[in-house]
């Protein structure tokens, strides 16, 4: 604020200045000419003052040019703060449309798997997999889920071959049902995603 005040005397003090400086140079133009002339007289006092706010005119001048660029700067940067909230409101609703948790629908609760096999070695269960699907092709198709599930025994890992995703018990006995019928061994056990 005093900056600015300064500002505006030291503009008012060299006008002034400027408007002598002029009507002294009109003046020894004029006086080849014969016009009449009107002089403005300054005191010493009012002329070390005029210089003294010239001075400082100077000084301050690449200060004042500093700090108008930084409130264009400080005004740029408010504007992109207001479009950051406007856009961060926009993303907040958006995000609570998409994400409705009540509407998800529920995951099928799946309990039981049959047990066909389990050994020591991953590949082996694969190669049983494979024979399994030869022996009963229409029971083992590419809709059945197929879990291999190691797990320790005795300090010895151990991969289950488990076919199946059943809700109920029965479900799980009725399919073993099938799978003896095609000589295949099985057991009903729990139902483990693929842990592989």
């Amino acid at each position: 604020m005093q900056l600015k005040r300064n500002f505006k005397r030291i503009v008012i003090m060299l006008t002034i200045a400027l408007l002598v400086s002029a009507c002294s140079a009109k003046n020894t133009h004029r006086s080849t000419t014969s016009d009449p002339v009107k002089n403005i007289h300054i005191n010493k006092a009012e002329l070390a003052q005029l210089q003294h706010s010239a001075e400082q005119w100077q000084n301050a001048q690449p200060k004042v040019e500093k700090l108008l660029e930084l409130e264009s700067k400080l005004a740029q940067l408010s504007v992109n703060l207001k479009q950051i909230e406007q856009q961060k409101a926009a993303n907040t609703q958006q995000v609570e449309t998409i994400f409705n948790l009540t509407e998800l629908p529920a995951k099928p609760v799946t309990l039981f798997a049959l047990q066909v096999a389990a050994f020591k070695d991953k590949q082996t269960t694969l190669n049983a997999l494979t024979q399994l699907k030869q022996q009963a092709p229409d029971i083992i198709t590419a809709t059945l889920v197929v879990n291999i599930e190691p797990a320790i025994v005795q300090n010895t890992r151990f991969y289950r071959l488990k076919l199946g995703a059943y809700k109920t018990k029965s479900e799980a006995l009725e399919a073993c049902q099938a799978l003896m019928q095609q000589q295949i061994n099985c057991f009903v056990s729990n139902y483990t995603a693929d842990k592989t």
